[in-house]
């Protein structure tokens, strides 16, 4: 290694900014996704609470802009013409068009009674649809502390061995195991596919 890439390495180890960026979202991205909180009598972690606190807050709100996500991604493929692209994305792409429908059934609440009524359509759509739905776009905000400023991958130094003994996976997935097990399972799949996509796992 030359001098020039040594000094620039060592200017890059020895950047404040760098140190206080990886501390302080760090720190954040902790406290959101792994520290107890007490809100309502339950025990809960603050980026649950805050998805909490939106849906019943706005619920009408809320509920209008699963529908929107939810037609949008039924129409998305072929605006862009990627519905053909394969057979996974046209299967994908026909059963996104068909939850758009009962979605539009359950939020009018005119259609079978078997879709409508209160333990089956409305159940799934609030219990499940809105809660996902609200949950995924906050997440996705804190879940860059945690993956774009090296917590992950400092913490994944250090668990590797147990990591790799254990489980067979990197040390990274530690934080991802963490984080699926506090926050729930929409938290560890998004966390999870963010790694993948990342090409980090």
């Amino acid at each position: 290694m030359n001098s020039t890439s040594k000094n620039a390495e060592n200017k890059t180890v020895n950047n404040p900014g760098i140190a206080a960026k990886f501390i302080i979202l760090s720190l954040i991205g902790i406290f959101v996704f792994f520290v107890p909180i007490r809100a309502g009598g339950a025990s809960t972690i603050p980026v649950e609470f805050l998805v909490s606190f939106l849906i019943s807050s706005f619920k009408p709100v809320v509920r209008l802009y699963a529908l929107t996500v939810i037609l949008i991604a039924a129409v998305l493929p072929f605006i862009r013409k990627t519905w053909k692209k394969d057979a996974l994305t046209t299967v994908f792409t026909f059963s996104k068009i068909l939850g758009a429908v009962f979605t539009v059934i359950v939020f009018s609440g005119f259609g079978p009674e078997p879709i409508i009524r209160a333990d089956h359509g409305p159940f799934l759509f609030e219990a499940l649809v809105i809660q996902v739905g609200v949950l995924l776009p906050i997440g996705s905000i804190f879940l860059t502390c945690l993956m774009n400023y090296g917590f992950i991958d400092f913490i994944g130094q250090f668990l590797r061995p147990i990591m790799r003994t254990i489980w067979k996976t990197p040390g990274r997935s530690a934080v991802d195991a963490a984080a699926s097990f506090m926050g729930g399972n929409a938290i560890g799949l998004m966390l999870t596919n963010e790694m993948y996509k990342n090409q980090r796992y």
